[in-house]
């Protein structure tokens, strides 16, 4: 405060929001790094942005501050699978700096070393992942605990074959994964708390792992 006669100068001192960058490295199981694969990275209670990797297969993530943030591929390279994974980024402040923790979801081909971030996609092959997200009707947000049963389906209904059963977690998501061309049955078998199950509970699912899953 500066008092000069009759005039009272009082000066603020600007606060600095500390901030950090982080990189994303894009690669093949090869380690060769692969462009034009797209994510999203969403700050929890405010924007989502998109980013693609250059040539290099690099993004960088800048001004990142304190808070919760959701990472996810939304688009893979041509030729390459899309990672299904919601992934979970978390930046703290320790004493005067900032650092990120990082959950892979159990994926070895995703990682993190520093302040760079490794995602690995796997070409199309012989399988392919599928992802099935639950909302609800009135409002579409995410629900969990609605429990699924996938199996595959064969000329005659007694010889259908058990693939996997599972259920939604708190992102509303489940992932079946490896699964081979083929035609499959979705049914749902349990609602999540507080919901009814809908009129229509089986889905067929046509599975070329070089297509776009078709739901009938």
């Amino acid at each position: 405060i500066d008092v000069q006669g009759s005039i009272i100068t009082v000066k603020n001192k600007k606060v600095t929001v500390p901030q950090m960058e982080l990189t994303l490295v894009k690669t093949d199981e090869e380690d060769k790094p692969l462009k034009d694969a797209e994510f999203e990275l969403e700050y929890l209670g405010g924007e989502k942005k998109t980013f693609t990797t250059d040539a290099d297969g690099k993004i960088k993530f800048e001004g990142l501050k304190v808070g919760d943030y959701k990472l996810r591929e939304t688009k893979a390279p041509d030729g390459y699978q899309r990672d299904l994974n919601i992934y979970e980024l978390k930046i703290e402040k320790e004493g005067s700096t900032l650092k990120a923790k990082f959950d892979n979801k159990g994926n070895n081909l995703v990682s993190k070393d520093g302040n760079v971030i490794t995602v690995k996609n796997k070409e199309i092959g012989k399988t392919v992942d599928i992802e099935l997200f639950k909302i609800d009707k009135a409002d579409e947000h995410l629900l969990a605990g609605a429990e699924f049963r996938l199996t595959r389906k064969k000329e005659k209904p007694s010889d259908d074959t058990y693939i996997a059963q599972g259920v939604t977690d708190k992102e509303g998501q489940i992932i079946f994964k490896g699964l081979v061309k083929g035609t499959y049955i979705l049914e749902e078998i349990k609602a999540p708390s507080g919901y009814n199950i809908g009129i229509v509970t089986k889905f067929e699912i046509k599975v070329d792992p070089k297509k776009t899953p078709v739901v009938e």
